[in-house]
């Protein structure tokens, strides 16, 4: 750590006190003098947490991590100053897009794919678990309560959860069962909701009227809704992994996919040299060749100039 600056206290939680470094974050446990069971449980969920973020390493949209103590007693983060998906959300209310919201969904709905490819349930899914970088992409946070399987290339074995989702995104069960793939998509349903409404489902319901509810299945109505089919299914439990859910937003509305505008970018640019090339061949032998040279030394230089600025148009 750096400790030429006073580190600034952003909170002292019940399960560990988070400070502010310049651009980094750090997260240590919380030692109660008086309740060792509950100081015990803080330095587990701690070393949990620096667990997970070695096992899934760096990616787009899980929160940069950017230091593990060999002790594990803490963690250094990416300090992310623009705050939490749902604050951020709630405060840009009028400005933000339903492009802005579809690209969030795919950034949601790709960092669970993502550590559940790693063996890793998140078990406390909610739209403030994200975090909004600099580019406003959104990067998912918080593993100090989740279940991960084993790992025998860190020597760590797999682990029970020790979280459970709010009433709003909590798949109706046992609460002693762990938490599953399939706990993790229903809650990722609400957070999609929460995205797309701007409030959690069922808001002034207390939490046992919603239990009842979603076991009887009767949900919030997502008809009209910006990917509302997608929610829908993630508590009808119709996907069997989040890489179902993201296969599931095609057509729904403009793809979510961030590279797809560039994409269909480059295949009109492909036809537009395809076009050129067809034109050129026709009258490249009717001309003479110092006029060769002259259209090459013309063309290419206007060519790579519109080609950039349709790749950047795409980009936006």
């Amino acid at each position: 750590m750096d400790n030429t600056t006073k580190p600034q206290l952003l909170m002292i939680g019940m399960g560990a006190i988070t400070t502010r470094t310049g651009d980094r974050v750090c997260k240590k446990y919380r030692i109660l003098d008086d309740d060792a069971a509950v100081t015990k449980d803080n330095i587990s969920a701690m070393e949990r947490e620096a667990n997970v973020y070695l096992m899934l390493g760096t990616h787009p949209h899980v929160a940069e991590c950017l230091f593990v103590a060999p002790s594990k007693e803490y963690i250094e983060l990416r300090y992310y100053p623009k705050g939490n998906l749902r604050d951020y959300r709630a405060m840009h209310a009028h400005d933000i897009s339903d492009a802005r919201l579809e690209h969030w969904a795919y950034q949601m709905i790709d960092s669970i794919a993502f550590i559940h490819s790693k063996g890793v349930r998140h078990a406390d899914i909610r739209l403030d678990q994200w975090l909004v970088d600099e580019q406003l992409n959104a990067r998912l946070c918080d593993f100090n309560g989740c279940g991960h399987d084993g790992d025998a290339g860190l020597g760590l074995p797999g682990v029970r959860s020790m979280s459970l989702e709010s009433s709003t995104h909590f798949l109706p069960r046992d609460p002693l069962e762990i938490s599953t793939v399939g706990t993790d998509l229903f809650a990722l349903g609400s957070a999609l909701y929460e995205l797309v409404t701007n409030h959690k489902p069922f808001v002034g319901l207390s939490d046992d009227e919603i239990e009842v509810r979603f076991r009887q299945k009767q949900f919030p109505c997502t008809e009209g809704l910006l990917i509302g089919r997608t929610i829908n299914g993630c508590w009808q439990g119709a996907f069997a992994s989040a890489v179902d859910v993201l296969d599931s937003i095609g057509g729904q509305g403009e793809s979510l996919r961030p590279n797809a505008r560039a994409k269909s970018g480059f295949a009109a640019l492909a036809k537009v040299y395809q076009m050129l090339h067809t034109a050129l061949h026709s009258v490249i032998f009717r001309i003479p060749r110092p006029v060769h040279y002259m259209l090459f030394l013309t063309l290419v230089p206007f060519v790579s100039f519109s080609t950039a600025r349709w790749v950047k148009a795409y980009q936006r």
